[in-house]
Protein backbone atom coordinates (compact mmCIF):
# COMPACT_ATOMS: atom_id res chain seq x y z
CA UNK A 1 0.00 0.00 0.00
CA UNK A 2 2.84 2.32 0.82
CA UNK A 3 4.26 1.75 -2.65
CA UNK A 4 0.95 2.22 -4.39
CA UNK A 5 0.55 5.63 -2.75
CA UNK A 6 3.58 6.70 -4.77
CA UNK A 7 1.78 6.01 -8.06
CA UNK A 8 0.58 9.64 -8.50
CA UNK A 9 4.21 10.76 -8.34
CA UNK A 10 5.01 8.63 -11.35
CA UNK A 11 2.46 10.42 -13.52
CA UNK A 12 2.62 8.90 -16.98
CA UNK A 13 4.14 5.74 -15.52
CA UNK A 14 1.16 4.86 -13.31
CA UNK A 15 -0.07 2.02 -15.54
CA UNK A 16 3.29 0.28 -15.46
CA UNK A 17 3.49 0.86 -11.73
CA UNK A 18 0.11 -0.84 -11.15
CA UNK A 19 1.12 -3.82 -13.23
CA UNK A 20 4.41 -4.24 -11.41
CA UNK A 21 2.81 -3.98 -7.97
CA UNK A 22 0.38 -6.64 -9.16
CA UNK A 23 3.45 -8.62 -10.09
CA UNK A 24 4.50 -8.61 -6.44
CA UNK A 25 1.67 -11.05 -5.82
CA UNK A 26 3.13 -13.52 -8.28
CA UNK A 27 6.70 -12.95 -7.20
CA UNK A 28 6.33 -14.09 -3.62
CA UNK A 29 7.02 -17.71 -4.43
CA UNK A 30 7.68 -19.70 -1.28
CA UNK A 31 9.86 -22.22 -3.04
CA UNK A 32 12.24 -19.62 -4.41
CA UNK A 33 12.13 -16.72 -2.00
CA UNK A 34 12.16 -18.58 1.30
CA UNK A 35 9.09 -16.70 2.51
CA UNK A 36 7.13 -19.79 3.48
CA UNK A 37 4.57 -20.63 0.81
CA UNK A 38 3.05 -17.20 0.29
CA UNK A 39 2.97 -17.64 -3.48
CA UNK A 40 -0.71 -18.57 -3.78
CA UNK A 41 -2.03 -15.82 -1.54
CA UNK A 42 -2.55 -13.06 -4.06
CA UNK A 43 -1.96 -14.40 -7.56
CA UNK A 44 -5.72 -14.17 -8.09
CA UNK A 45 -7.87 -11.09 -7.98
CA UNK A 46 -11.55 -10.23 -8.39
CA UNK A 47 -12.99 -7.16 -9.99
CA UNK A 48 -15.96 -5.61 -11.74
CA UNK A 49 -16.07 -3.72 -15.04
CA UNK A 50 -18.58 -3.16 -17.85
CA UNK A 51 -21.30 -4.57 -15.60
CA UNK A 52 -19.52 -7.92 -15.23
CA UNK A 53 -17.87 -9.46 -12.18
CA UNK A 54 -14.67 -11.26 -13.08
CA UNK A 55 -11.86 -13.35 -11.66
CA UNK A 56 -8.25 -13.04 -12.83
CA UNK A 57 -5.13 -15.12 -12.40
CA UNK A 58 -1.71 -13.66 -13.00
CA UNK A 59 0.99 -15.51 -14.95
CA UNK A 60 3.74 -17.38 -13.13
CA UNK A 61 6.53 -15.40 -11.52
CA UNK A 62 9.09 -14.11 -13.98
CA UNK A 63 6.79 -13.99 -17.00
CA UNK A 64 8.00 -11.15 -19.21
CA UNK A 65 5.63 -8.27 -19.88
CA UNK A 66 3.58 -7.59 -21.86
CA UNK A 67 1.57 -10.66 -20.90
CA UNK A 68 -0.60 -12.74 -23.24
CA UNK A 69 -4.24 -12.81 -22.10
CA UNK A 70 -6.70 -15.72 -22.21
CA UNK A 71 -10.36 -14.76 -21.86
CA UNK A 72 -12.34 -17.74 -20.55
CA UNK A 73 -16.13 -17.92 -20.89
CA UNK A 74 -17.77 -20.50 -18.62
CA UNK A 75 -20.81 -22.67 -19.28
CA UNK A 76 -24.47 -22.22 -18.34
CA UNK A 77 -24.09 -23.99 -15.00
CA UNK A 78 -21.61 -21.39 -13.71
CA UNK A 79 -23.80 -18.35 -14.29
CA UNK A 80 -24.47 -16.39 -11.14
CA UNK A 81 -25.99 -13.53 -9.22
CA UNK A 82 -25.54 -9.94 -10.46
CA UNK A 83 -23.99 -9.18 -7.06
CA UNK A 84 -21.04 -11.47 -7.70
CA UNK A 85 -21.60 -13.42 -4.49
CA UNK A 86 -21.07 -16.73 -6.30
CA UNK A 87 -18.21 -15.65 -8.53
CA UNK A 88 -16.23 -18.68 -7.36
CA UNK A 89 -18.27 -20.78 -9.81
CA UNK A 90 -16.22 -19.52 -12.76
CA UNK A 91 -13.27 -21.57 -11.46
CA UNK A 92 -15.09 -24.91 -11.40
CA UNK A 93 -13.89 -25.65 -14.94
CA UNK A 94 -11.53 -24.06 -17.40
CA UNK A 95 -7.83 -23.52 -18.07
CA UNK A 96 -6.84 -22.52 -14.54
CA UNK A 97 -4.44 -25.40 -13.93
CA UNK A 98 -3.67 -26.51 -17.47
CA UNK A 99 0.01 -27.32 -18.19
CA UNK A 100 0.97 -24.23 -20.14
CA UNK A 101 -1.83 -21.97 -18.91
CA UNK A 102 0.55 -20.46 -16.35
CA UNK A 103 2.06 -18.41 -19.19
CA UNK A 104 -1.16 -16.43 -19.54
CA UNK A 105 -2.99 -13.70 -17.71
CA UNK A 106 -6.36 -15.46 -17.37
CA UNK A 107 -9.63 -13.59 -16.91
CA UNK A 108 -13.03 -15.20 -16.40
CA UNK A 109 -16.10 -12.95 -16.23
CA UNK A 110 -19.38 -14.31 -14.88
CA UNK A 111 -22.53 -14.29 -16.98
CA UNK A 112 -25.69 -13.33 -15.03
CA UNK A 113 -28.14 -16.20 -14.59
CA UNK A 114 -30.90 -14.86 -16.84
CA UNK A 115 -28.64 -13.94 -19.79
CA UNK A 116 -26.53 -15.82 -22.35
CA UNK A 117 -23.02 -14.86 -23.48
CA UNK A 118 -23.95 -13.92 -27.09
CA UNK A 119 -26.15 -11.17 -25.63
CA UNK A 120 -23.15 -9.64 -23.84
CA UNK A 121 -20.60 -9.14 -26.61
CA UNK A 122 -20.39 -5.37 -26.06
CA UNK A 123 -19.83 -5.85 -22.34
CA UNK A 124 -17.16 -8.47 -22.97
CA UNK A 125 -15.34 -6.23 -25.43
CA UNK A 126 -15.49 -3.36 -22.92
CA UNK A 127 -14.07 -5.65 -20.23
CA UNK A 128 -11.10 -6.51 -22.45
CA UNK A 129 -10.44 -2.82 -23.04
CA UNK A 130 -10.66 -2.18 -19.31
CA UNK A 131 -8.06 -4.87 -18.58
CA UNK A 132 -5.76 -3.47 -21.25
CA UNK A 133 -5.75 -0.28 -19.22
CA UNK A 134 -5.15 -2.03 -15.90
CA UNK A 135 -2.36 -4.45 -16.79
CA UNK A 136 0.56 -4.62 -19.20
CA UNK A 137 -1.03 -6.98 -21.72
CA UNK A 138 0.11 -7.79 -25.24
CA UNK A 139 -2.65 -6.59 -27.58
CA UNK A 140 -1.28 -8.93 -30.25
CA UNK A 141 -1.75 -11.95 -28.01
CA UNK A 142 -5.33 -11.80 -26.78
CA UNK A 143 -7.14 -15.14 -26.98
CA UNK A 144 -10.69 -16.28 -26.27
CA UNK A 145 -11.95 -19.69 -25.24
CA UNK A 146 -15.23 -20.99 -23.87
CA UNK A 147 -17.08 -24.19 -23.12
CA UNK A 148 -20.70 -25.06 -23.91
CA UNK A 149 -22.55 -21.74 -23.51
CA UNK A 150 -19.11 -20.14 -23.45
CA UNK A 151 -18.34 -21.77 -26.81
CA UNK A 152 -21.32 -19.92 -28.29
CA UNK A 153 -20.08 -16.77 -26.58
CA UNK A 154 -16.55 -17.16 -27.95
CA UNK A 155 -17.89 -17.32 -31.52
CA UNK A 156 -20.26 -14.39 -31.00
CA UNK A 157 -17.57 -12.18 -29.48
CA UNK A 158 -14.98 -13.07 -32.12
CA UNK A 159 -17.51 -12.39 -34.87
CA UNK A 160 -18.38 -9.01 -33.36
CA UNK A 161 -14.72 -8.04 -32.77
CA UNK A 162 -12.73 -10.06 -35.33
CA UNK A 163 -9.58 -7.98 -34.99
CA UNK A 164 -9.46 -8.12 -31.19
CA UNK A 165 -8.24 -11.70 -30.83
CA UNK A 166 -5.30 -13.65 -32.17
CA UNK A 167 -7.05 -17.05 -31.91
CA UNK A 168 -10.18 -18.72 -30.55
CA UNK A 169 -10.82 -22.10 -28.91
CA UNK A 170 -14.57 -22.89 -28.74
CA UNK A 171 -15.35 -26.16 -26.93
CA UNK A 172 -18.65 -27.96 -27.55
CA UNK A 173 -20.24 -24.77 -28.83
CA UNK A 174 -21.70 -23.49 -32.08
CA UNK A 175 -21.51 -20.39 -34.21
CA UNK A 176 -23.91 -17.57 -33.55
CA UNK A 177 -23.77 -13.82 -34.10
CA UNK A 178 -24.60 -11.46 -31.25
CA UNK A 179 -28.07 -12.03 -29.83
CA UNK A 180 -30.66 -9.84 -28.04
CA UNK A 181 -30.78 -9.91 -24.25
CA UNK A 182 -34.07 -11.82 -24.25
CA UNK A 183 -32.52 -14.82 -26.03
CA UNK A 184 -33.16 -17.90 -23.89
CA UNK A 185 -30.72 -20.73 -23.26
CA UNK A 186 -32.83 -23.43 -24.94
CA UNK A 187 -33.34 -21.33 -28.05
CA UNK A 188 -29.62 -20.64 -28.23
CA UNK A 189 -28.61 -24.29 -27.87
CA UNK A 190 -31.01 -25.26 -30.68
CA UNK A 191 -28.97 -23.11 -33.10
CA UNK A 192 -26.28 -25.81 -33.09
CA UNK A 193 -28.30 -27.87 -35.57
CA UNK A 194 -28.69 -25.01 -38.05
CA UNK A 195 -26.53 -24.95 -41.20
CA UNK A 196 -23.85 -22.24 -41.37
CA UNK A 197 -23.25 -20.40 -44.62
CA UNK A 198 -19.82 -19.14 -45.60
CA UNK A 199 -21.01 -15.54 -45.85
CA UNK A 200 -22.21 -15.68 -42.22
CA UNK A 201 -18.66 -16.31 -40.99
CA UNK A 202 -16.85 -14.09 -43.48
CA UNK A 203 -15.60 -11.84 -40.68
CA UNK A 204 -13.91 -14.85 -39.04
CA UNK A 205 -11.92 -16.05 -42.05
CA UNK A 206 -8.67 -14.52 -40.77
CA UNK A 207 -9.06 -15.76 -37.19
CA UNK A 208 -7.20 -18.99 -36.28
CA UNK A 209 -9.52 -21.38 -34.44
CA UNK A 210 -9.28 -24.81 -32.84
CA UNK A 211 -12.67 -26.46 -32.29
CA UNK A 212 -13.41 -29.32 -29.89
CA UNK A 213 -16.60 -31.39 -29.64
CA UNK A 214 -17.83 -34.79 -28.49
CA UNK A 215 -19.62 -36.73 -31.21
CA UNK A 216 -22.12 -38.11 -28.69
CA UNK A 217 -22.89 -34.71 -27.19
CA UNK A 218 -26.59 -34.61 -26.28
CA UNK A 219 -26.58 -31.03 -24.99
CA UNK A 220 -25.02 -29.18 -27.93
CA UNK A 221 -25.24 -31.11 -31.18
CA UNK A 222 -21.84 -31.87 -32.72
CA UNK A 223 -23.15 -30.25 -35.91
CA UNK A 224 -22.56 -26.94 -34.13
CA UNK A 225 -18.80 -27.38 -34.54
CA UNK A 226 -18.82 -29.38 -37.77
CA UNK A 227 -20.92 -26.83 -39.64
CA UNK A 228 -18.86 -23.78 -38.74
CA UNK A 229 -15.63 -25.70 -39.43
CA UNK A 230 -16.79 -26.46 -42.98
CA UNK A 231 -18.12 -22.93 -43.49
CA UNK A 232 -14.68 -21.57 -42.59
CA UNK A 233 -13.00 -23.71 -45.23
CA UNK A 234 -12.49 -27.01 -43.43
CA UNK A 235 -9.34 -29.10 -43.78
CA UNK A 236 -8.09 -27.25 -46.84
CA UNK A 237 -7.30 -24.26 -44.62
CA UNK A 238 -4.54 -26.20 -42.86
CA UNK A 239 -4.23 -27.15 -39.19
CA UNK A 240 -2.08 -24.15 -38.39
CA UNK A 241 -5.04 -21.79 -38.75
CA UNK A 242 -8.11 -24.03 -38.54
CA UNK A 243 -8.46 -27.41 -36.89
CA UNK A 244 -11.16 -29.52 -35.28
CA UNK A 245 -10.81 -32.31 -32.74
CA UNK A 246 -13.78 -34.65 -32.43
CA UNK A 247 -14.02 -37.20 -29.62
CA UNK A 248 -15.84 -40.19 -31.10
CA UNK A 249 -16.90 -41.53 -27.70
CA UNK A 250 -17.12 -38.13 -26.03
CA UNK A 251 -20.27 -36.56 -24.70
CA UNK A 252 -20.74 -33.00 -23.54
CA UNK A 253 -18.18 -32.80 -20.72
CA UNK A 254 -14.96 -33.00 -22.71
CA UNK A 255 -13.38 -29.74 -21.59
CA UNK A 256 -11.31 -31.19 -18.74
CA UNK A 257 -9.12 -33.15 -21.13
CA UNK A 258 -8.95 -30.25 -23.58
CA UNK A 259 -7.60 -27.78 -21.05
CA UNK A 260 -5.02 -30.33 -19.86
CA UNK A 261 -3.40 -30.46 -23.31
CA UNK A 262 -0.02 -28.66 -23.27
CA UNK A 263 -0.11 -28.35 -27.06
CA UNK A 264 -3.26 -26.24 -26.82
CA UNK A 265 -1.36 -23.39 -25.15
CA UNK A 266 1.61 -23.81 -27.46
CA UNK A 267 -0.73 -23.50 -30.45
CA UNK A 268 -2.36 -20.39 -29.02
CA UNK A 269 0.95 -18.63 -28.44
CA UNK A 270 2.03 -19.42 -32.00
CA UNK A 271 -0.55 -16.90 -33.21
CA UNK A 272 -0.45 -13.13 -32.99
CA UNK A 273 -2.96 -10.65 -34.29
CA UNK A 274 -2.11 -7.62 -36.38
CA UNK A 275 -3.04 -5.24 -33.61
CA UNK A 276 -0.62 -2.39 -33.19
CA UNK A 277 1.93 -2.98 -30.45
CA UNK A 278 1.98 -0.53 -27.59
CA UNK A 279 4.37 2.36 -27.93
CA UNK A 280 7.51 2.30 -25.84
CA UNK A 281 9.54 -0.71 -24.85
CA UNK A 282 7.85 -4.07 -25.26
CA UNK A 283 9.95 -5.58 -22.51
CA UNK A 284 8.56 -3.32 -19.80
CA UNK A 285 10.48 -0.98 -17.49
CA UNK A 286 14.21 -0.77 -17.42
CA UNK A 287 15.96 -2.73 -14.68
CA UNK A 288 17.61 -0.87 -11.84
CA UNK A 289 21.24 -0.88 -10.89
CA UNK A 290 22.94 -3.93 -9.48
CA UNK A 291 21.96 -7.55 -9.61
CA UNK A 292 19.24 -8.97 -7.36
CA UNK A 293 20.33 -11.74 -5.01
CA UNK A 294 18.86 -15.20 -5.50
CA UNK A 295 16.36 -14.82 -2.67
CA UNK A 296 14.85 -11.59 -4.07
CA UNK A 297 11.52 -12.16 -5.90
CA UNK A 298 11.88 -11.07 -9.49
CA UNK A 299 8.93 -8.70 -9.75
CA UNK A 300 9.88 -6.92 -6.51
CA UNK A 301 13.38 -6.43 -7.87
CA UNK A 302 12.00 -5.08 -11.14
CA UNK A 303 9.68 -2.70 -9.35
CA UNK A 304 12.38 -1.16 -7.19
CA UNK A 305 14.78 -1.00 -10.08
CA UNK A 306 12.15 1.02 -11.93
CA UNK A 307 11.56 3.36 -8.99
CA UNK A 308 15.30 3.79 -8.61
CA UNK A 309 15.65 4.64 -12.30
CA UNK A 310 12.91 7.28 -12.11
CA UNK A 311 14.38 8.73 -8.96
CA UNK A 312 17.72 8.97 -10.74
CA UNK A 313 16.11 11.03 -13.50
CA UNK A 314 15.30 8.39 -16.13
CA UNK A 315 11.65 8.82 -17.11
CA UNK A 316 11.50 5.28 -18.52
CA UNK A 317 9.58 6.29 -21.63
CA UNK A 318 10.76 6.61 -25.19
CA UNK A 319 8.02 9.10 -25.94
CA UNK A 320 4.50 8.82 -27.29
CA UNK A 321 3.30 6.33 -24.70
CA UNK A 322 -0.35 5.53 -24.29
CA UNK A 323 -0.60 7.70 -21.20
CA UNK A 324 0.67 10.79 -23.00
CA UNK A 325 -1.48 13.82 -22.42
CA UNK A 326 -3.32 12.25 -19.48
CA UNK A 327 -1.95 14.74 -16.99
CA UNK A 328 1.20 16.37 -15.61
CA UNK A 329 4.25 14.18 -15.09
CA UNK A 330 5.83 14.29 -11.63
CA UNK A 331 9.37 13.07 -11.14
CA UNK A 332 10.66 11.90 -7.83
CA UNK A 333 12.84 14.58 -6.23
CA UNK A 334 16.56 14.08 -5.83
CA UNK A 335 16.78 12.72 -2.30
CA UNK A 336 20.43 11.81 -2.58
CA UNK A 337 20.41 8.04 -2.18
CA UNK A 338 18.11 6.56 -4.80
CA UNK A 339 20.60 3.78 -5.35
CA UNK A 340 19.77 2.46 -1.87
CA UNK A 341 16.61 0.88 -3.25
CA UNK A 342 18.34 -0.69 -6.24
CA UNK A 343 17.77 -4.44 -6.23
CA UNK A 344 21.42 -5.29 -5.77
CA UNK A 345 21.50 -3.56 -2.38
CA UNK A 346 18.50 -5.36 -0.82
CA UNK A 347 19.02 -8.80 0.63
CA UNK A 348 15.48 -9.50 1.79
CA UNK A 349 11.90 -8.38 1.47
CA UNK A 350 11.89 -6.78 4.92
CA UNK A 351 15.06 -4.84 4.15
CA UNK A 352 13.78 -3.25 1.05
CA UNK A 353 10.36 -2.52 2.53
CA UNK A 354 12.19 -0.70 5.31
CA UNK A 355 14.23 1.25 2.78
CA UNK A 356 11.10 2.06 0.81
CA UNK A 357 9.47 3.61 3.88
CA UNK A 358 12.55 5.72 4.49
CA UNK A 359 12.50 6.81 0.86
CA UNK A 360 8.82 7.66 1.14
CA UNK A 361 9.46 9.97 4.07
CA UNK A 362 12.17 11.77 2.14
CA UNK A 363 9.90 12.11 -0.87
CA UNK A 364 7.14 13.58 1.28
CA UNK A 365 9.57 16.08 2.77
CA UNK A 366 11.15 17.05 -0.54
CA UNK A 367 8.18 17.20 -2.89
CA UNK A 368 5.82 20.19 -2.59
CA UNK A 369 2.72 18.19 -3.44
CA UNK A 370 3.19 16.13 -0.24
CA UNK A 371 3.91 19.00 2.14
CA UNK A 372 1.22 19.69 4.74
CA UNK A 373 -1.16 22.47 3.76
CA UNK A 374 -2.32 25.22 6.11
CA UNK A 375 -5.77 24.67 7.60
CA UNK A 376 -8.48 25.72 5.19
CA UNK A 377 -6.15 25.83 2.18
CA UNK A 378 -7.59 24.66 -1.11
CA UNK A 379 -6.37 21.64 -2.95
CA UNK A 380 -3.69 22.39 -5.55
CA UNK A 381 -4.78 21.77 -9.12
CA UNK A 382 -2.10 19.14 -9.60
CA UNK A 383 -2.69 17.28 -6.37
CA UNK A 384 -4.13 13.76 -6.98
Amino acid sequence: RSLQRQAPLLGAHRRRFRAMTSGLCVAVDGARSGLGGLGAICTEKRGQAAGLHYETKLPRAGTTTPWPMLLFLHGAGERGSPTGEDLHRVKQHGPWKGPGAEQFFIVAPQCPTSIVWPALVDELAALVQHLLGEYILDERRLYVTGLSLGGFGAWALANARPSMFAAAVPICGAFTPAQPRDMGLSALLSLAKNPVEAKAVQRLMQLPAWLFHGVKDKTVDVAGSRNVFEALGGEKRGEDVLRITLYEDGGHHIWGGVYRMPELYTWLLSHRSKAKARKGRADGPRPGRGRPPANMPGAISELFGYIGAVAAGDDGDDGGGDDAGSGPVFKLPDVGDAEDVAPGTCRSLSEFLSKSRAMELKIRQAHPMWRPRPAGAGVASHRP
